[in-house]
């Protein structure tokens, strides 16, 4: 609204109400820095209740500059509306140098800054657009689209007739005028019997606009003229008593200042100043509508009109909010015996519209502070905003206050400093328009003020807190995870412990991303980001907010890399000299190169290898290397070059290659065994060790001086284990080979076939040096003592049989017979055990469900499954084991903690044989 703060009620004209409030004296204010916009600028502030923010602007009085333009002049007011998505709109006169005022409407960011996306540089000048009228109020629709409400023409005391109508415009959220509004983006109510003045708009949920000023009579009557339009600015037809325009006319001797919608009837109020019928005084008055537009009788005094004063004092308006059931107002009082005024505030219950002649004694409960503005507050409290200026000091002092009253009136003292928070000023400083509130319910309004030097007033904008703000949260580490999807980050922080929740911002800086990820439903003190990250370096920010409390400000930037580790040098564990040399390492996943240093440890920090390579290998030519020691490093490099660290290296050293081929001769029916083994370029000797192991007598052979590749070793029967490494001239002893296991043993096949097979068709084998022509084979069932195999005429020393054995363990026997059909000694007894092959999993390897399903192939004859789920995180505990499985599916039910599993998978064949384990890793997060 845009009242005259020291309007003369006698005075029939309203001409001077026009964008005008006056103040007592015309003082200078010190400019407040501004506000950048960005997460980094938002600093470590803890403030109580009631208070100005100190994170916003200087000490939450932050300068308005719109380029090339300054408010108009001194006695300009600034109306004010916010929008859903926390935009501020103001609307004033400006000019640009000696110029003439324009209108201007401008946004702002809910931190202070112009809002861009706006017009130009955040401002919309409205002649520009084809609106040639008087602004005064503006108000956001639910689509977020603003409208403009005004008048135009001239008033009967300017001798011009009756031309005054009510004016609208539509903007869009990017200032552009809105064409499909009213008659091409304007709409203009002609009221050719009545001269209207426009003086505020209200916004209903459905987007209908509601919008109240006078009208005048040419005999000077004045009364409240509430008119309604549909969202898209056309007159609703049913709304109040004139057909078909939308209109209703009400009061007497009126002056209607603000409107608003209360209660689920959608009740209208309509607050003003109403002179008495023989204009000698002026009092407050409350009327109330139906949603329809017409009067409710039932309210107040009778004709829906309730009357704040008496006969007294004078009283001229300011604010007005609802609240608690209660319509509070505030205003002044002059008496015009004594020439002394005062600052008030009074109610009116909300349904019956009776005053409230004990509040504060006798209907006026008198406050100290002047221009006061209001807003509701929690527990039927309400907000004032004011000026306060003390002119009898020397020099004269100025603040900017608010103040929170309780329902009882009384100064509520947890708020503020004793129920007041006070910014001092250097000169005096007037609130202006109405208060908004941003999401944490903070109060934010405009302020001007006289500046000296430019003799025209500054525009602010000023925050203040209505709940203590939350200790700003610090982040304090992030872990980075390589999974089978790729990379993960873990944020953990430290926070307020009043905080409810957070919200989490995180920036890319390699790529120059912004928000890879933000959330404002962040819980706890950790996260594990739910998306995989390429390697780069991020910033996080982080802020609380909780109930009763003030959003804390962002955490100072943190700024992490997310590397994966370095890779791991797999082979070479030695480097021999007869062959090339291939040096191999893990993947690293999203590397696209390697580098790869190799150094003599006898010349370190001199690279004898220093390659970049796309593969995970590296071959090193045969002869490269000499006898000695050698030092391996490997990094990744990633997609923007961030590298990996270099990682522990490796250390190996150049030797002889092992011997090979390492054999041995059975000679029958002797008990004795001739080993030999390849010969290895310069060996200087070689030491040969070989263990009886059916009797575990270990070294039952030590030779350490063999010049020659062969030895012929004099045994019992038995089985035994042989080696051999070879020493070069430089006293360094090969690895030892391959071991060599052999029997010692009269004539008889030796099975050489596993333990274990997961072939239901396994291959028998064994080895014979009997010279034998046939063989006769013989395999029965452990459990059942069955026989499943004989056959006697086998000609090879191997037999697969045609069709499937059962599950379980078998006995096997062979034996050889010569040309003359002599056979040799059955074989020993060799157990088979035959399983059915592990189930190939199928589960996620990371994921955030806490019920992950897991997913399997069948296996050929099994007849159920075993599954067993086991937290190695923790120790491995078995956290689910599952029998009796029958189809390839199973859905976790219990929720899993975020942890490493281990998922294994069994089959049982029919005959209740339990096959081999498979598994597969699992993480959640």
């Amino acid at each position: 609204m845009l009242i005259n703060r020291w309007l003369n009620p006698l005075k029939k004209s309203m001409g001077s109400v026009r964008r005008h409030r006056r103040r007592r004296a015309m003082p200078t204010v010190v400019p407040a820095a501004a506000m950048v916009e960005s997460l980094e600028s938002r600093q470590l502030l803890t403030t109580a209740a009631g208070l100005p923010d100190p994170a916003f602007g200087d000490n939450g009085l932050l300068t308005v500059e719109i380029p090339g333009y300054q408010l108009a002049n001194t006695s300009v007011s600034v109306e004010t509306a916010i929008s859903a998505d926390q935009k501020i709109y103001g609307l004033s006169e400006f000019q640009q140098g000696v110029n003439d005022p324009v209108q201007l409407v401008f946004s702002m960011n809910a931190w202070g800054t112009l809002n861009s996306s706006f017009g130009t540089n955040g401002a919309v000048d409205l002649t520009a657009l084809g609106y040639n009228y008087f602004a005064e109020s503006i108000a956001v629709q639910p689509s977020g689209k603003i409208v403009i409400g005004g008048s135009n023409g001239q008033w009967w005391s300017e001798g011009q007739g009756p031309q005054g109508d009510f004016a609208f415009m539509r903007l869009n959220t990017d200032g552009t005028k809105d064409v499909t509004f009213g008659d091409g983006g304007i709409k203009v109510i002609d009221a050719d019997y009545n001269d209207f003045w426009l003086n505020d708009i209200h916004i209903r949920p459905n987007g209908e606009i509601l919008a109240v000023g006078t009208s005048q009579l040419f005999t000077g009557e004045s009364y409240i003229a509430l008119m309604n339009l549909d969202a898209s600015g056309q007159p609703v037809p049913t709304f109040g008593d004139i057909p078909g325009e939308g209109l209703n006319l009400a009061g007497y001797n009126t002056f209607p200042h603000q409107i608003t919608v209360s209660g689920v009837q959608g009740w209208i109020y309509v607050m003003s100043t109403q002179e008495s019928i023989d204009r000698l005084d002026t009092n407050l008055s409350v009327h109330r509508f139906f949603s329809n537009g017409l009067e409710d009788n039932s309210f107040g005094q009778g004709e829906a009109n309730v009357t704040v004063g008496n006969v007294i004092t004078t009283e001229g308006f300011s604010s007005s909010v609802i609240n608690g059931g209660w319509i509070y107002m505030s205003g002044f009082q002059y008496n015009p015996m004594t020439f002394e005024s005062a600052d008030f505030i009074a109610r009116v219950d909300v349904d019956t519209g009776i005053w409230d002649q004990t509040y504060g004694g006798d209907g006026f409960l008198e406050v100290d502070d002047q221009e006061g503005l209001l807003a509701a507050a929690p527990g039927g409290a309400i907000d004032i905003v004011a000026s306060r200026n003390d002119w009898t000091a020397t020099p004269s002092t100025h603040s900017l206050t608010v103040s929170r009253r309780t329902s009882t009136g009384a100064l509520d003292t947890f708020f503020g400093t004793a129920g007041t928070g006070v910014r001092p000023q250097t000169t005096s400083a007037l609130p202006q328009g109405e208060i908004v509130k941003d999401r944490d319910d903070a109060l934010m309004f405009f302020v001007t003020s006289y500046n000296s030097a430019t003799q025209r007033d500054d525009l602010f904008l000023s925050r203040w807190l209505t709940h203590s703000r939350l200790d700003q949260p610090t982040i304090d580490s992030a872990e980075v995870e390589v999974c089978q999807d790729g990379l993960m980050a873990t944020l953990n922080w430290t926070v307020d412990a009043a905080a409810d929740e957070h919200e989490l911002w995180v920036d890319n800086l390699s790529t120059g991303d912004k928000q890879v990820y933000h959330s404002k439903l962040v819980y706890g003190s950790s996260l594990t980001l739910p998306l995989t990250l390429s390697a780069g370096t991020y910033r996080a920010w982080i802020r609380s907010t909780a109930t009763l409390h003030d959003t804390s400000a962002w955490s100072e930037p943190f700024t992490f890399a997310v590397q994966p580790p370095a890779p791991t040098i797999v082979s070479p564990q030695t480097i021999d000299g007869t062959n090339e040399t291939l040096i191999d390492w893990t993947d690293v996943p999203g590397a696209t190169s390697y580098q790869l240093w190799v150094e003599s440890t006898l010349d370190p920090g001199v690279p004898l290898v220093n390659q970049i390579t796309a593969s995970s290998q590296y071959s090193v030519a045969d002869g490269f290397f000499e006898q000695g020691g050698y030092r391996i490093w490997v990094r990744a490099s990633g997609p923007d070059g961030l590298k990996t660290t270099w990682g522990s290296g490796k250390t190996v050293t150049f030797r002889l290659p092992e011997p090979t081929g390492l054999t041995r001769t059975f000679v029958s029916p002797a008990v004795s065994a001739a080993i030999d083994w390849t010969d290895t370029p310069d060996a200087a000797r070689y030491e040969l060790w070989i263990n009886r192991i059916d009797v575990f007598q270990s070294g039952v052979v030590h030779e350490q001086n063999l010049t020659d590749s062969a030895f012929d070793a004099a045994l019992p029967e038995g089985k035994y284990r042989a080696w051999v490494r070879a020493e070069d001239n430089q006293s360094q002893w090969t690895v030892w080979s391959d071991p060599l296991d052999f029997i010692v043993a009269p004539d008889r096949p030796v099975i050489s076939m596993p333990a274990a097979s997961t072939s239901l068709r396994p291959q028998f084998t064994w080895a014979d040096d009997s010279g034998a022509v046939r063989y006769e084979l013989w395999v029965s069932h452990a459990k059942t003592q069955m026989r499943v195999i004989h056959e006697t005429n086998v000609l090879e020393t191997n037999w697969t049989p045609p069709t499937d054995l059962g599950t379980g363990k078998h006995f096997v026997w062979v034996r050889g017979f010569d040309a003359n059909d002599n056979p040799t000694a059955w074989s020993q007894l060799h157990t088979l055990t035959i399983q059915l092959p592990g189930p190939v999993i199928h589960t996620p390897g990371c994921t955030t469900d806490r019920n992950p399903a897991i997913t399997w192939d069948s296996v050929e004859s099994a007849g159920t499954y075993h599954l067993v789920v086991e937290n190695i995180s923790n120790g491995q505990t078995i956290v689910i084991s599952a029998t009796g499985l029958t189809s390839g599916i199973y859905n976790i039910t219990e929720p899993l903690a975020s942890a490493r599993y281990r998922v294994w998978m069994r089959s049982v064949s029919i005959t209740g044989d339990a096959g081999v384990w498979s598994f597969r890793e699992l993480r959640v997060f």
